[in-house]
């Protein structure tokens, strides 16, 4: 209700081109480079990267992160849900408690809200961090591993269907290699993973 009454008297503008009613429209979307790289080596049945990790693509991602520019969540969802089932299960990479606390919310659950309204689907939050960890920005391959190892863990049980674990921006695919076997490791058989970005490890982290 209170998302409908905001949109009425300040509706979105493309942050882009200005076009009205939309944080990021179709015509600008359509500019983004695809990732036409290689993909990270996941053990689930399909796995997505929807943009490199340049231009306006990293520009959003980044504002969402650290300029708590929140609605840019809706931008980011916009990029992802069309690679999404409808009717599936979303799950999104948990923030660590401190960055929450830093940024005022999880910018990876509103994403998954705004993925969820837009393929008709339902959000799991049973997904947690058991710990925070240190950034995976500055880390090398072997580090971030390491930096991730235990700490994710499934609250409750599981139900059938396609769930489909969602994040802004994937490297090594560390992250999601640890978040898919706490997945599986509680029954959870069909999982699928959708990602906004993918970057490149800077020469002083390889």
């Amino acid at each position: 209700m209170w998302e409908r009454l905001i949109q009425t008297f300040f509706p979105d503008r493309c942050m882009e081109c200005g076009a009205w009613q939309t944080v990021w429209c179709e015509r600008c979307r359509r500019s983004v480079a695809p990732y036409t790289g290689m993909l990270p080596e996941l053990p689930v049945a399909r796995t997505v990267i929807c943009a490199a990790y340049t231009g306006s693509v990293r520009a959003h991602i980044l504002r969402l992160k650290y300029a708590r520019q929140r609605r840019l969540a809706e931008a980011l969802a916009l990029l992802m849900a069309p690679a999404i089932p409808v009717g599936a299960t979303i799950v999104p990479i948990p923030t660590s408690q401190s960055r929450i606390q830093q940024r005022g919310y999880d910018h990876m659950y509103l994403c998954a809200q705004a993925v969820a309204r837009q393929r008709s689907g339902a959000v799991s939050t049973q997904l947690i961090r058991t710990r925070d960890t240190q950034s995976q920005a500055r880390l090398n391959r072997q580090q971030r591993g390491i930096n991730v190892l235990g700490a994710f863990a499934w609250q409750g049980g599981c139900r059938p269907g396609c769930y489909v674990l969602i994040d802004d921006v994937c490297t090594t695919g560390a992250t999601l290699c640890e978040a898919v076997a706490v997945m599986h490791a509680c029954g959870i058989v069909d999982v699928q993973v959708v990602v906004g970005a993918r970057g490149t490890l800077t020469p002083a982290t390889r």
